[in-house]
């Protein structure tokens, strides 16, 4: 009871502090949305996304070896330390040298020189990400998420917005940016530099590259399959195209990334300790995979619902066509989110290899969605990624109940609430719009409202009455 309490009290926590940075990253959408063109999204977009796959390569899973690993010594800390100081030394000679020929392949050349530039960062990422590491792994999680968010708050608002006002366009959120980040590098670097260790050894270094590598493999094939449509749209619909796309893109993903910020961080190394106790894990997964399918429902009804009244809201009339697309992806977002809540179950279970599989099925599955989806502009490559999302979280579904103990009916169980509240919500909106000021977005909330006191609110109430105290204590004398 006492680890359920810590858990939900760090993602709690940890929810807060994302969900805040998450909502400056929309507040900054709103205003940049008022100054930037497509194109300058656009190249944002194309800047992102290599220097996430920049990042990935730098860090090659060895930050979540160091969490994981049941043990770790000194001389696996200093070992560590040392590959990881000399992947990011690799990645910055690569951005500098070959930073224009990546912006000539993605035919945006204007990210050729932020690349360059943020190459110097990575010399100090190599030592940052082995301080995050064991910060986390010594349960100082809140602090890392604590740091981020007053990076984000600093780069956007107090960085990006007032560089608004000089007209340099992109420029204006790529410096945002690197001061984010920069200042997340330098609080971790001043927390966990007394825990680092400096000497390499030969027999640690290969037990951890060997470790590090099957996360490597995986993590890449999670973000090639979170970013190949960008890149896609990227080379075959140019810079403006993918500006809309990829605001519409950002909307989405807010919840997942919220679930990669907040529920990963927190949940995962909880997982990972439950690995050797696989009926403890399997209830721990059933419960929150039950939770999080029902937030997620709700999310996602509501976005389809009042895709361009938010839209409008928030980036303007000119943005018309992120509206469309945002309403078409929106039914993407529940699918996206537990397919990578399943994934770090399916890593916490020890099936690295069924995991790796299921991940390069779903590569392929979401290239060969898109490349047909190319075909009617940006909108058929909106359904083809809702499309394959859903294949990717059947086929995640399939693995699970082949080789856990996790049963086919388990699974209908703990995703009936979010079936029938699904069901429930979209008829009652169905009815409540009918009257014409209460339809879209506004409709939208008052169902959602009137779900949550009717099915959730007045429920709970029921149980603050004597009956209810007494189904209570009836409970825990069971447990």
């Amino acid at each position: 009871m006492s680890e359920n309490r810590s858990v939900v009290s760090g993602i709690g926590t940890m929810a807060a502090l994302t969900i805040s940075s998450k909502l400056v990253r929309l507040f900054i959408l709103m205003v940049t949305a008022r100054f930037l063109t497509p194109e300058d999204f656009g190249v944002v977009a194309a800047f992102t996304m290599v220097f996430g796959f920049a990042y990935l390569v730098a860090d090659m899973g060895i930050l979540r070896t160091v969490i994981q690993r049941p043990l770790i010594s000194e001389r696996h800390i200093g070992s560590a330390l040392g590959l990881s100081v000399g992947l990011c030394t690799l990645v910055t000679i690569t951005l500098i040298f070959l930073g224009t020929s990546i912006a000539d392949i993605l035919t945006i050349e204007e990210i050729g020189m932020p690349l360059k530039v943020s190459s110097l960062m990575f010399l100090l990422l190599g030592v940052s990400n082995i301080c995050s590491a064991l910060l986390q792994r010594g349960g100082d999680i809140l602090f890392i998420g604590k740091v981020q968010a007053f990076g984000t708050i600093t780069g956007n608002i107090f960085v990006t917005v007032p560089l608004l006002y000089f007209d340099i366009g992109y420029w204006a959120i790529i410096i945002g940016l690197w001061v984010s980040e920069l200042i997340s590098i330098l609080f971790i670097l001043q927390k966990g530099w007394g825990n680092l260790r400096y000497k390499i050894y030969k027999k640690e270094l290969v037990e951890i590259s060997k470790y590090a590598s099957a996360f490597f493999f995986n993590n890449t094939l999670g973000l090639l399959s979170q970013q190949l449509d960008i890149a896609i749209v990227s080379r075959f619909l140019g810079s403006a195209t993918l500006g809309n796309y990829s605001r519409a893109m950002q909307l989405v993903d807010f919840p997942n990334q919220i679930y990669l910020l907040v529920v990963d961080r927190v949940v995962f190394p909880v997982m990972a300790a439950m690995k050797s106790e696989k009926d403890k894990l399997v209830v721990f997964f059933l419960q929150s995979l039950s939770l999080l399918s029902l937030a997620l429902t709700l999310g996602s009804i509501l976005l389809i619902v009042g895709a361009h009244e938010i839209v409008l809201i928030m980036m303007g009339s000119q943005w018309g066509v992120v509206g469309d697309l945002l309403q078409i992806l929106a039914s993407c977002i529940i699918f996206r989110a537990l397919s990578s809540f399943m994934d770090s179950f399916l890593a916490a279970y020890d099936l690295v290899k069924i995991l790796t599989i299921k991940q390069v099925t779903s590569l392929f599955i979401l290239l060969f969605s898109v490349w047909f989806g190319l075909d009617y502009g940006v909108i058929g490559v909106a359904y083809a990624v809702v499309i394959a999302s859903i294949l990717r979280f059947s086929l995640t579904l399939m693995f699970i109940i082949m080789y856990t103990r996790i049963t086919f009916y388990q699974l209908i169980n703990k995703f009936s609430p979010s079936l029938f509240s699904a069901v429930f919500i979209i008829a009652l909106y169905l009815m409540i719009s009918k009257i014409s000021i209460l339809s879209g977005l506004l409709g939208g909330i008052v169902t959602i409202l009137i779900f949550l006191i009717f099915c959730a609110i007045k429920p709970l109430g029921l149980f603050l009455t004597d009956k209810g105290a007494v189904f209570i204590k009836q409970k825990k004398a069971n447990l």
